[in-house]
């Protein structure tokens, strides 16, 4: 399990390491990197890591700007003092977000909560059947008389029952019976 630490600030991330290690000494921290533009240049150079820690504000920039240079394959757990960012964190690779003095429970508990996630891809096909507006008649088969005409379902105003019969009205409030309920 290799982990990546970007933090430009040398007592947080030696702090920040000797956290995880003590919690997970089986990870490896590859690298500890202190800047926007050299965080850029390893993601391109090396292998992703299975894990990034990442300060939000670093010497040159915010590390927001590293999402906007490289692909980043790798979930996130953002450090850092401002909690003004985490709505925006959450929109690339954060799967937590931690202020600063990082209290060992809550990165104990973003640990499992990454643990927990490892291995787990999603149901590409429940996510869409979730987010996939249901669909609706556009039209309903109505008699009248002898004759079959179809009523659009955006010109009705309401259905109701009555005495077995289902019966459908229209915006001019013209009514008709339908024959399935």
């Amino acid at each position: 399990m290799n982990v990546l630490i970007i933090e430009d600030e040398q007592p947080a991330a030696k702090q920040l390491a000797r956290m995880v290690s003590g919690l997970r000494p089986e990870w490896r921290i590859v690298d500890v990197i202190d800047s926007v533009e050299a965080s850029v240049k390893w993601l391109r150079t090396f292998a992703h890591p299975d894990l990034l820690f990442m300060d939000i504000q670093l010497a040159d920039g915010v590390s927001f700007d590293i999402f906007w240079q490289v692909k980043v394959e790798a979930p996130v757990l953002f450090t850092t003092a401002y909690d003004k960012y985490t709505l925006k964190a959450f929109k690339v690779n954060s799967i937590d977000y931690l202020l600063k003095p990082i209290d060992k429970k809550e990165l104990a508990f973003a640990l499992d909560k990454y643990d927990s996630w490892q291995g787990k891809t999603p149901d590409i096909a429940q996510l869409i059947r979730q987010l996939t507006p249901p669909t609706y008649k556009e039209r309903l088969l109505v008699k009248t008389g002898q004759q079959l005409t179809y009523l659009l379902t955006e010109s009705l105003a309401y259905l109701y029952s009555e005495d077995g019969l289902t019966f459908a009205t229209d915006t001019h409030g013209k009514r008709w019976i339908l024959e399935n309920s």
